[in-house]
């Protein structure tokens, strides 16, 4: 089974890497990981610069947002403006404690602190759920339209 779905998956995907290296036979710079990484500035200087928050007791950063806003359906109407996704840094300086660094993952008004290479692992799962999750809406859609 499961080589007959690579086998489907390739076959899917051929037509879009045929696309995708005409015509210069290189792959678009769109397509390539080092893309995927947003190597141009995405951030703004406060989404990308810690502040001291005295409330906090760390280095902070400003959110980077969804636009779109949270869908739980069973959401508080007080926390309707919540984000659906968001992340930011937070690094705490003490000389007790030293040095520590969180991305502070959002998803609601829920948030998971989680180290730097966690985060990574966080990217990685989210980029590897977009196909299943494409699809599963693909499913809903003919459902939908009675197919």
């Amino acid at each position: 089974m499961a080589q007959i779905k690579a086998t489907q998956r390739q076959t899917a995907s051929t037509p879009a890497l045929a696309a995708a290296l005409a015509p210069t036979g290189h792959p678009h710079p769109l397509l390539t990981e080092q893309a995927r990484e947003h190597t141009d500035p995405v951030l703004t200087p406060a989404q990308s610069t810690p502040a001291l928050n005295d409330g906090l007791g760390a280095w902070i950063t400003a959110p980077v947002e969804t636009e779109l806003l949270d869908i739980d359906c069973d959401r508080d109407p007080d926390l309707v403006h919540a984000p659906f996704l968001g992340a930011q840094v937070v690094n705490y300086q003490s000389a007790e404690y030293g040095n520590r660094t969180e991305v502070w993952v959002h998803y609601g008004t829920s948030t998971g602190a989680v180290s730097p290479a966690k985060a990574r692992e966080v990217l990685a799962a989210m980029r590897d759920f977009l196909p299943q999750l494409g699809a599963v809406i693909a499913v809903a859609e003919a459902a939908e339209a009675g197919a």
